[in-house]
Parts: C-alpha cells; sequence; structure tokens
C-alpha cells in the first residue's frame, strides 16, 4: 500500500515532465540565452571582441537611440490604425452575416477565409503590384473617374496608409469571424426582453448587444493589437521599411539590426525590449477590459 502512494505521488510528475522539458527547451532556454546576448557587445562583424558590457545596450536603446523611438511611433502609428478600422469594420460584417440566412452566411464566411489562409508574403506582393504607380490596378481604376493616383509605397506620405490598407485587407475578417462567432452564441432572453420594453434595434445593439459580445470583442482586439506590434513580413516584402524610414517598424529595425549590421547584442537587446512593450501592453489592455476580474 505504501509503494502505491508513493507511485501515486510521482505519476503527476512524470506526466507534466516531458511537457516541462519540452516548453523549456522552445522557450524558456532561447529567452535566457537572448537575455544572455542582449548583455554583450557582440557583433558577427568582430565575433573575438565579443564582451559582458552588462546592460549599456539597453541603456542606448532607451536614451541614446532616435532611431528606436521612430520604430516606436512608426509602429504604434500603424497598430491603432490598422485595429481600430478593423474592429469597425469587422463588427460591421459579423452584424450583416449574422443574419438569418444560412446558405449566403456559409458562402460569404467561405470567400472570408481566403485572405486568412493565403501566405502574407503572397499577399504583400499582390498589393506592391496593384500599388505599381504607372501599372498599378488602383492607379489605373482612379484614372477612369479623372483622379490621378499617388505613388502609394514610394511616396513617404502614403506609405504606411498603403500598409494599413493591406493588413485591413488581410485582418479584417478574422476579427469579423470571431464576432460572428460571439453574436452566434448570445442567448436570445435579452433580445426578447428587451423587445418586450420597446427598445428600438440601435437600442437593443448599444444596451445588449455590445455588452453582451464584450468578452469578444476584446479578446479580438487584444489578439490583433499584440499582433500589429509584430508587423514584419507587409514591411519585407513591400518597402522594405523606406521611403525614408516611414515605413520601418519596431519588428523591422531589430531585423535589420540583426541581420544588415550584425550586431546580435544590440538587436538581442531590441527583441527582448519589444517582448516587455507587448507584455506590458497585453496587461494595459487586459485590466481595462476587466478580462482579468470575475463578476461578483
Amino acid at each position: 500500500m505504501k509503494s502505491y502512494k508513493q507511485i501515486n505521488k510521482i505519476l503527476p510528475y512524470i506526466y507534466v515532465g516531458p511537457v516541462i522539458v519540452f516548453l523549456t527547451l522552445i522557450f524558456l532556454f532561447p529567452l535566457l540565452y537572448n537575455f544572455y546576448m542582449s548583455l554583450r557587445n557582440y557583433s558577427l562583424l568582430e565575433p573575438q571582441a565579443s564582451k559582458l558590457i552588462w546592460f549599456k545596450n539597453y541603456m542606448n536603446v532607451l536614451f541614446k537611440d532616435s532611431i528606436f523611438w521612430h520604430s516606436v511611433g512608426v509602429t504604434i502609428y500603424f497598430s491603432v490604425l490598422a485595429v481600430i478600422i478593423e474592429i469597425i469594420l469587422g463588427l460591421i460584417l459579423a452584424l450583416l452575416l449574422n443574419r438569418k440566412i444560412n446558405t449566403v452566411r456559409n458562402i460569404y464566411r467561405t470567400i472570408m477565409m481566403l485572405p486568412i489562409i493565403t501566405t502574407p508574403i503572397a499577399v504583400a506582393y499582390m498589393w506592391r503590384i496593384m500599388y505599381a504607380p504607372s501599372t498599378g490596378l488602383l492607379n489605373y481604376l482612379l484614372s477612369l473617374v479623372g483622379i490621378k493616383g499617388p505613388d502609394w509605397i514610394a511616396d513617404v506620405g502614403w506609405a504606411m496608409p498603403s500598409l494599413v490598407i493591406v493588413d485591413v485587407w488581410a485582418w479584417t475578417p478574422f476579427i469579423a469571424l470571431m464576432l460572428l462567432s460571439g453574436l452566434m452564441s448570445l442567448p436570445q432572453e435579452p433580445f426578447e426582453a428587451a423587445k418586450v420594453e420597446g427598445a428600438t434595434a440601435w437600442q437593443s445593439f448599444w444596451f445588449v448587444t455590445l455588452p453582451l459580445l464584450k468578452p469578444v470583442f476584446l479578446v479580438a482586439l487584444l489578439i490583433r493589437t499584440i499582433d500589429s506590434f509584430k508587423l514584419f513580413d507587409i514591411v519585407y516584402a513591400m518597402t522594405g521599411g523606406g521611403p525614408m524610414r516611414a515605413t520601418e517598424t519596431f519588428n523591422f529595425y531589430i531585423y535589420i539590426t540583426a541581420f544588415r549590421y550584425l550586431d546580435i547584442g544590440y538587436a538581442s537587446a531590441l527583441s527582448l525590449t519589444l517582448l516587455i512593450m507587448i507584455i506590458f501592453l497585453s496587461m494595459i489592455l487586459i485590466k481595462a477590459g476587466g478580462m482579468g476580474v470575475e463578476s461578483s
């Protein structure tokens, strides 16, 4: 009996052990190694000159690197603009698809999956062709109504809005499908009670639908905000951070530092700074939305 109890005590560790080892190998070890590298002056141009400089890289990031702050500003500008538009359009699409027309709804849901399952690089190159100033589809359509189209991604003022358009096209269906799932799972009793009380369609939407949809809405907002802060693929494929660093996001700046300037130590410090920013932003969104507080 004693040995049986001892085995029962050991069994949970046997079951959980492989998972802990696996997570340690794929997450904790790279994170710790990245932190170690961020404390060193390590360049691939002179690997033999690598030395421990402690937190000097972080001090340079925060207090001496103007390009870092520029990339943060570019990232925030993109995230705020893209996510707001995606949430608004996604909610409108979800409300339209929530009508009781099952056949049409299923067809549109299938079509909306196409941008989500398409490779981001392929999406970026497709839009790059359409953005071509002289041969692109967009400027051709504008010329039909007598409007001279801009240079899009080659123009400093239009480059970032052009990327926002691509991101909105690619990710609005994702938001719409999440909100549609939330709408379809809402209980009908509150809506029936509001109808009995004489509430208008707008009042029912504002005071019943939105409060009930809040948890799904906040999850969608959190996922897209975090993902937008990691923007890299469409910047790499469409603008390369240009023109004049107008689209050089934080993630792309890390890439340039590591693989163009070969400064691995400084790039490691930048990547951990980005991680801290994303964690801090997630905590703010979770706290603002009350997602971590149980209702009494």
